[in-house]
This record gives C-alpha cells, sequence and structure tokens, in this order.
C-alpha cells in the first residue's frame, strides 16, 4: 500500500506541474523566436492628410499580455523606436485608426509600426513608404 501511495504521489505532482505550464502558457524566454504580425495599412492619401490603419497580431506566446501598439511617422528613415519622428497609438490596444494631418503637399513620409509588449519587450514592423499629393 505504501508503495502505490508513494508511487500515485509522484504521478500527481509531475501531473500539477505539467497543468502548471500549460495554464502559464510560454515564459518570455521562449518567445526568442516568435514575433508578431503587423498589418499596417495607409489609405485615402491627400495632399496634407492619409488614414493609418494598424492591427497587430501577438505571438502566441505573448497572448493575454499588456500591449500597446504605435506607428512612428517620418520624413526620414526610422532604424529604431529611438528616431526622430512622430508617434501615433492608443496605449493598452494592440491596433487602431487614425487620420493624420498637417502633411507637407509632395513629402515621402516614413512609417514604422511597433509594439510594447508587458513593458519588456519591443518589436518594430517592416517600414513603409508614403508619398502625400502634391
Amino acid at each position: 500500500m505504501k508503495t502505490f501511495r508513494k508511487y500515485y504521489t509522484k504521478i500527481y505532482y509531475i501531473g500539477i506541474a505539467f497543468a502548471t505550464m500549460i495554464i502559464m502558457g510560454c515564459s518570455k524566454d521562449d518567445c526568442s523566436d516568435e514575433f508578431s504580425t503587423f498589418n499596417l495599412d495607409v489609405s485615402q492619401i491627400k495632399t496634407t492628410s492619409f488614414v493609418v490603419s494598424l492591427s497587430v497580431i501577438l505571438p502566441k506566446c505573448e497572448m493575454g499580455r499588456s500591449a500597446t501598439a504605435g506607428v512612428k511617422i517620418s520624413t526620414s528613415s526610422i532604424t529604431s523606436i529611438q528616431s526622430e519622428g512622430t508617434d501615433y497609438g492608443e496605449g493598452g490596444k494592440t491596433g487602431f485608426n487614425t487620420i493624420v494631418e498637417g502633411l507637407i503637399p509632395n513629402t515621402k513620409y516614413y512609417l514604422r509600426p511597433s509594439i510594447i509588449i508587458s513593458l519588456s519587450r519591443i518589436e518594430l514592423g517592416p517600414q513603409v513608404e508614403v508619398t502625400t499629393l502634391p
């Protein structure tokens, strides 16, 4: 009887450990090879404005964590989150739509989406170029 109880206890603890791993999901370290998917759309391009729509799909291992999506807009190429430019976004959301106004006619603008996940992970999406109408 003692052997059965000892064996049963080991299986019980292994079961709890396995269930905890499933419930907790991946740890941050497990996300090193998973990245967010950025869907950036620029429409209604005019002489001094355009509409920006962004939605970001987080990697499976980051689902359920707080995240804030944004787009940096500049007249020069954007190489990092610290690059010069104007930031657009809404806190705590993984997507938004906004009208960008006050732009210069016939000017090339660079847009780069980003996502900040749980204040510990920053990802940049692909840069997009848009030229306002003359």
